[in-house]
């Protein structure tokens, strides 16, 4: 299996404004239960050992998310639930290069929440997992292991959906509040930010987020 191209540092990002990212998102509201290679000569890391070989359908991975790489179509799933220590339940990490699926065992694995937002970030050629229920961390797959990121700033826990904007040149997440309403934050390679930007319309039970290259 081929590995996933090395991982390179954060490069400044230009793009419009933080209130202007929102701008070529499309939310769509659907109606359902909320339910680096470091520089040097040292070699990179091994590819995290698999479970079995890939196999050409999936099984049933209970409440997952699911992210692709636009450079070479992998796709990344993560979903419920791996066996862990002291009934801990790491989420179940699942590979897709080519026509095979393959389930990952990473030495690092985040513990599963549903609702979390997953995105791949062309800026550092990595997945981004973010949120979900009861949770505000912030998780970074480098296409061979998990590595917990602490941002200065993190969006509030709770079911969110994230994508890249291609206008603003950063990862766009929506996620829900307590109350009623959907906050807007921005991902920069380093930290969250409150975006200021028009609200989308308000949840009617999950929901998912799009960008729209189109409009630029």
């Amino acid at each position: 299996m081929d590995r996933m191209a090395d991982v390179e540092h954060p490069r400044p990002r230009r793009g419009r404004t933080l209130a202007s990212v929102a701008a070529p998102i499309l939310a769509v509201a659907i109606v359902a239960l909320l339910s680096s290679r470091g520089h040097g000569d040292r070699p990179p890391a091994p590819r995290p050992s698999a479970t079995s070989a890939p196999i050409d359908e999936l099984p049933i991975v209970s409440k997952s998310m699911v992210a692709s790489d636009p450079r070479n179509g992998t796709l990344l799933l993560v979903g419920c639930c791996d066996p862990g220590v002291s009934g801990s339940e790491p989420a179940s990490t699942w590979e897709r290069i080519g026509t095979g699926w393959t389930h990952l065992a990473p030495a690092t694995a985040p513990p599963y929440h549903p609702g979390a937002g997953l995105a791949f970030d062309p800026a550092t050629a990595t997945f981004l997992l973010q949120g979900g229920d009861a949770s505000s961390e912030t998780w970074s797959w480098d296409g061979r292991d998990w590595t917990p990121l602490h941002p200065p700033a993190s969006p509030p826990p709770g079911p969110a959906v994230m994508t890249y904007s291609s206008a603003g040149r950063v990862l766009v997440l929506l996620t829900t509040t307590p109350g009623p309403d959907v906050e807007t934050w921005s991902w920069d390679g380093r930290t969250w930010a409150r975006v200021a930007a028009p609200a989308p319309p308000p949840p009617q039970g999950q929901f998912a987020v799009a960008d729209d290259p189109g409009r630029w």
